[in-house]
């Protein structure tokens, strides 16, 4: 059982959530080049726009344009991915936390090593559960070995779990690498 109270809980959901910028839909196209045939060339077209029609807020127009990625045959592995997660950035802002989970967790089905759509992912689920995103953070550390943001949010949830020598250890790993992030800690989680 933790000793924290709700209002520390929820100071470190709170970190956790909003301490680290969101990747955005800043994800190149890029990446789609990976296993792409000559086929998908519509695909990255409505990857494209969709990305330029989200950056304007038109998210009914940009919707639209994920969709047809998704729904097209010669969309890629990747290109789905790309177009679940850029979705999933949508519903983080304007949609229901259902619908942005969904959305990340289809991108994580077409691309299972695409650590921006994890990391979304467990940003979302540590709203509704930390050990699902727990999990996520872990992923992404086997991916990207010391990858800094994964540390320090990880290491408040594993403090806040009561798991108070595992979580510090990741945090004072993620300062070490990102000395800003000291300003970011909750009051009530002890550095020693």
């Amino acid at each position: 059982m933790s000793v924290f109270s709700r209002a520390s809980r929820f100071d470190i959901r709170r970190s956790v959530m909003t301490g680290v910028a969101v990747v955005g839909l800043a994800v190149t196209l890029a990446s789609c080049s990976s296993g792409s045939s000559s086929q998908s060339g519509n695909a990255k077209t409505d990857l494209a726009q969709g990305i330029s029609e989200s950056k304007a807020a038109n998210y009914s127009q940009a919707e639209h344009l994920f969709g047809a990625v998704i729904n097209n045959a010669a969309s890629t592995n990747v290109e789905k991915a790309l177009a679940f997660y850029n979705l999933g950035v949508i519903h983080q802002t304007t949609g229901p936390l259902r619908t942005t989970l969904i959305d990340y967790l289809n991108a994580v089905h077409y691309a299972p090593k695409f650590t921006p759509a994890l990391f979304n992912l467990a940003i979302a689920e540590t709203r509704v559960n930390s050990n699902a995103a727990l999990n996520d953070y872990n992923k992404i550390l086997v991916i990207k070995p010391g990858d800094t943001n994964s540390l320090f949010n990880s290491g408040l949830i594993l403090y806040a779990q009561g798991r108070h020598t595992e979580g510090v250890t990741r945090i004072k790993q993620a300062i070490s690498q990102e000395p800003a992030l000291a300003a970011r800690v909750p009051t009530s989680v002890k550095l020693g």
